[in-house]
């Protein structure tokens, strides 16, 4: 993911400003500044969606497993740059 780019969906800017830190680097941040965070990544949930398609994972298990499991879909779509009405 760049650290900045032009959405032709939305019409807008998105900014990255975390796209080159790892996990680790994310949490240390997180614990040092003490920011609130969501308490299912206390129970396994290392990414978080929508309630449906998230589930939690096993430590050797890939950071996204738990997302969409079950399922040939990767991505809920709003992340995507596809036109709006667009497949």
């Amino acid at each position: 993911t760049p650290k900045v780019q032009w959405s032709e969906r939305y019409a807008v800017w998105k900014v990255h400003p975390l796209a080159d830190w790892d996990e680790k680097r994310v949490w240390v941040y997180i614990q040092v500044n003490e920011i609130p965070y969501n308490p299912l990544h206390d129970v396994g949930f290392r990414s978080i969606g929508c309630i449906p398609c998230t589930r939690p994972i096993s430590p050797e298990e890939e950071e996204r497993a738990g997302r969409w499991a079950g399922s040939d879909k990767l991505e809920c779509g709003i992340h995507l740059d596809t036109p709006v009405g667009g497949t």
